[in-house]
């Protein structure tokens, strides 16, 4: 107890009630009628499915850069990021997109 008759918990501010956080919008443009709207696999999923506007074929390890034929508008303060599925193990066989 201070001197004035006050404890330590008598100054302790409570944190005010957090405020439920919007997603901020991701903006798409289909640039083609070949263009596929990104998706999510689940309600649980991490981020969105790309769909490949052509055709090609992406061996074993392989890298190639595959049209999406979208026009992609990243929020600011949003972590973006195109990445290799999981779902595609490096050792399958190549597969048509």
């Amino acid at each position: 107890m201070a001197s004035n008759g006050t404890t330590a918990s008598d100054h302790v501010q409570e944190p005010s009630p957090k405020k439920a956080k919007l997603s901020p919008l991701l903006k798409v443009k289909k640039l083609s009628s070949n263009a596929v709207l990104p998706s999510l696999a689940s309600a649980l999923s991490a981020g969105y499915d790309l769909s490949s506007a052509a055709e090609a074929v992406v061996p074993a390890r392989g890298k190639a850069l595959v049209p999406t034929d979208l026009s992609i508008s990243i929020p600011e303060g949003t972590y973006a990021r195109i990445g290799m599925s999981n779902l595609c193990p490096a050792e399958a066989p190549p597969i048509p997109v």
